[in-house]
């Protein structure tokens, strides 16, 4: 069987004697969380499980923040649009780390992004970047 390559980081499938593929998520201890038959409930169950990882850890700043949106972030079928969400991810980790890896509480609003990327040669207008900005 094929490698799918929509299929998130973490999810592996097996083919059963009757044929069915059955998708479960490798946990770190090596145990395995059985997601289920259906690709698309399962995907759906493997987004519920790294939001609940995520919660647990409980990101207090910036940078920990992006890292866990993109441990939540299912794969893009697209190769622009997962570029984009690089470059996007990118400019933000950029941002965050030139102003001290704030504590989410300190950050107040876009205004300060827009001027650090203003003053930047950047490509384009920072439309996805600041859609990004307003998730954090």
């Amino acid at each position: 069987m094929s490698r799918r390559t929509d299929r998130p980081k973490g999810m592996r499938a097996r083919r059963g004697r009757n044929g069915a593929v059955t998708y479960y998520l490798l946990c770190k201890d090596g145990s395995k969380l059985v997601l289920g038959q259906n690709f698309e409930l399962a995907r759906a169950q493997w987004v519920q499980e790294q939001q609940s990882r995520v919660a647990l850890i409980r990101p207090a700043t910036a940078l920990e923040l992006l890292h866990g949106i993109e441990q939540c972030s299912l794969p893009l079928a697209s190769r622009q649009a997962a570029a984009r969400r690089r470059s996007e991810i990118d400019t933000l980790r950029a941002f965050f780390t030139e102003h001290g890896d704030p504590k989410l509480e300190e950050i107040t609003g876009e205004d300060v992004f827009l001027r650090w990327y203003g003053n930047a040669v950047r490509p384009g207008q920072p439309d996805s970047a600041i859609r990004m900005f307003r998730l954090v």
